[in-house]
C-alpha cells in the first residue's frame, strides 16, 4: 500500500499511511470488512483524491491518476478491474439512501435508460423537477462513492476572515450538479455550454467538482446490472460538448482523461464521413443521429447516413458502437466480407489486416450477415463474441465480465489475465511505434497485468521482473526472450 500512496503523495506518504491505518480503524470498529485488502486501497484511494480536491494547485494529471486508478483485491483480475462487484453494491446502497422522488427519477433514467422527458411524463411531473430531484441524485451518488466535502476552500476562509460571504464546497458541488443534469437533459444548448465554460474557468476547484460529480453520474450506468441484464435504452438526447473540449491539446489533454474519455493521444480526421485515429489514440464522436461511436487506434470508418439505413463501413482497426434505438433505419457495420445489422444495442467490431473479423457484444442482440447479406450467419446477444473469417465462423459465450475487459481500451487500459506472452505484445504493438517481438520459446509465457495503452515501459519492466525473461531493446524494436542463466 506504501507503493501505491507514493505513486501520488511520495513527500507524504508515511503521514498519508497513518491517516489510512486511523480511517481503517474507525470504519472498522461497526462491522469487520469481509474483504480487508481492498478495503484498505479503497480509503487510501479516497484519502489522497480528498486531498488532491482541496490542495491549492491541483494536477490534472494527479486527479485523473487517482479516479483512474485500481483498487487491489484478492479476486480475479477481470472481475477486480471490470465488474466491480463491490462498487455496484455501493451504487445499490446509495440508490435505496436517496429520498423516495429522488430515487425513482434515478432508476428510471439509470435502470430503464428512460430520457428526462420520458421520466416527466411516467411520474405526472415537469422536466424541470427531474432536473432538481437528478441534480440531487448526483450530489448524493458522489459523496457516497468518494466521500463527502463540506470543508469551505482556503481561499474562503482567508475571504471570511475580512468579513466577505465565504462560498462553500457544498455550494460548488450544488452548482456542478446542476450543469450535470441540465447536460443529461434533452435541452442543451451551444448557449449553456458557453456559461459552463465560463464557469469552469473562474476556478480550478468547479473543475474538479464537474469532473467529481461527473465521474459518480457515469458510474451510475451501472445500476442496470442489479437488474441481471441490459435496460432497454431509449435514444439519449443529442448533448454537445461544452466548449472546454475544443481547447489546444497540450491544456485540455489531462482534463480528457479525468472525463474517463476515450481521448488519449487526440488525432482526428472527418472528411465527407470518413473518421481517422492515427497510433495510439482511441477517439469518440456522437453520429447525427445520437448513436456515438468509440474509435480504437489505428481506426478508419466511412460513415452514411440517409432515411432508409445508418451505414459504417469499418475499412480497419477497431471501434464500439452505442447504437439509438430507431427501427425505421437499421444501423449496418459493413466489415470485409460481413455486415452486423443493429437497431438498438453496444457491441464492438475489429478487423485486421488479414479481413479476421471479431464481434463482440455489450448490450442488446444483433444479427451478422454474410457476404451480401445473403444469408444468415449468427445472431449475437450480451455476453457474446464472434471469430469470423470469409467461409468460418466461431461463437464463444465469455459473459459481460470478459467483454467489458476487452473493452476497457475505451478507458486507456489494457487487461489480461493469464494471456500468453506473445498475444500481450501483440496488443501493444497496436498502440506504439515501439514494435515488440516475441521468441517462440516465450511466446506462450502467461502474462496477467491492466496497463495504460501507452505505457509499453510499464509493460516491458514487468518483464524483466520475470527471472526466466529477458527484454532488449534495439533502437525502436525490443525483442523478449527466455532468458539465459547460463
Amino acid at each position: 500500500m506504501t507503493r501505491y500512496i507514493a505513486r501520488f503523495a511520495p513527500d507524504e506518504k508515511e503521514d498519508v499511511r497513518q491517516e489510512v491505518y486511523a480511517r481503517t480503524y474507525s470504519s472498522a470498529r461497526g462491522a469487520i470488512p469481509t474483504e480487508a485488502r481492498p478495503f484498505l486501497f479503497k480509503i487510501a484511494r479516497n484519502l489522497l483524491i480528498d486531498r488532491a480536491r482541496r490542495a491549492s494547485v491541483i494536477s490534472m494529471d494527479l486527479l485523473a491518476g487517482l479516479e483512474n486508478s485500481l483498487v487491489v483485491s484478492d479476486e480475479p483480475l477481470v472481475d477486480r478491474v471490470v465488474a466491480g462487484r463491490q462498487e455496484l453494491e455501493l451504487l445499490m446502497c446509495a440508490l435505496e439512501d436517496l429520498p423516495p422522488r429522488c430515487r425513482e427519477i434515478v432508476r428510471l433514467r439509470k435502470v430503464e435508460g428512460l430520457s428526462q422527458l420520458e421520466v416527466a411524463g411516467r411520474l405526472g411531473v415537469t422536466v424541470s423537477t427531474v432536473e432538481k430531484q437528478t441534480s440531487k441524485g448526483v450530489r448524493r451518488l458522489a459523496d457516497l462513492l468518494f466521500g463527502a466535502d463540506e470543508l469551505p476552500y482556503e481561499s474562503d476562509r482567508r475571504a471570511e476572515g475580512h468579513g466577505c460571504a465565504m462560498t462553500s464546497a457544498k455550494i460548488v458541488d450544488e452548482v456542478a450538479a446542476t450543469w450535470i443534469a441540465r447536460e443529461d437533459g434533452q435541452h442543451w444548448s451551444d448557449e449553456d455550454a458557453r456559461v459552463l465554460n465560463i464557469w469552469l474557468d473562474q476556478d480550478t476547484r468547479h473543475r474538479v467538482a464537474y469532473l467529481r460529480l461527473q465521474a459518480a453520474w457515469a458510474r451510475a450506468d451501472r445500476l442496470y446490472e442489479a437488474q441481471g441484464g441490459a435496460p432497454v435504452r431509449t435514444e439519449s438526447p443529442a448533448r454537445r460538448e461544452p466548449l472546454w473540449w475544443r481547447m489546444p491539446m497540450a491544456a485540455s489533454a489531462a482534463f480528457i482523461l479525468a472525463l474517463g474519455g476515450t481521448s488519449l493521444a487526440y488525432w482526428m480526421t472527418s472528411v465527407r464521413g470518413l473518421h481517422e485515429t492515427a497510433v495510439g489514440a482511441v477517439e469518440s464522436l456522437k453520429l447525427a443521429d445520437g448513436s456515438r461511436i468509440s474509435l480504437n487506434t489505428g481506426t478508419r470508418i466511412r460513415e452514411r447516413l440517409n432515411a432508409r439505413e445508418r451505414r459504417i463501413e469499418l475499412q480497419e482497426g477497431e471501434a464500439f458502437f452505442e447504437v439509438a434505438k430507431d427501427r425505421s433505419r437499421p444501423f449496418v457495420v459493413v466489415a470485409g466480407d460481413h455486415q452486423i445489422v443493429a437497431l438498438g444495442t453496444a457491441f464492438s467490431v475489429r478487423q485486421d489486416a488479414s479481413k479476421r473479423l471479431r464481434v463482440r457484444v455489450r448490450e442488446g442482440v444483433i444479427r451478422v450477415l454474410g457476404r451480401g447479406g445473403k444469408s444468415v450467419e449468427q445472431d449475437l446477444s450480451a455476453g457474446m463474441v464472434l471469430d469470423a473469417t470469409s467461409n468460418r465462423a466461431e461463437v464463444q459465450s465469455p459473459g459481460i465480465t470478459a467483454v467489458e475487459a476487452a473493452l476497457e481500451w475505451r478507458h486507456g487500459y489494457l487487461v489480461f489475465e493469464s494471456r500468453p506472452l506473445g498475444q500481450v505484445a501483440q496488443e501493444f504493438n497496436r498502440y506504439t511505434t515501439t514494435k515488440i517481438t516475441v521468441t517462440t520459446a516465450a511466446a506462450s509465457k502467461p502474462i496477467s497485468g491492466v496497463f495504460r495503452t501507452n505505457n509499453v515501459v510499464g509493460f516491458l519492466r514487468l518483464v524483466d521482473g520475470y527471472p526466466d525473461l529477458s527484454a532488449t531493446a534495439n533502437g525502436d524494436n525490443v525483442l523478449i526472450d527466455i532468458e539465459d542463466h547460463k
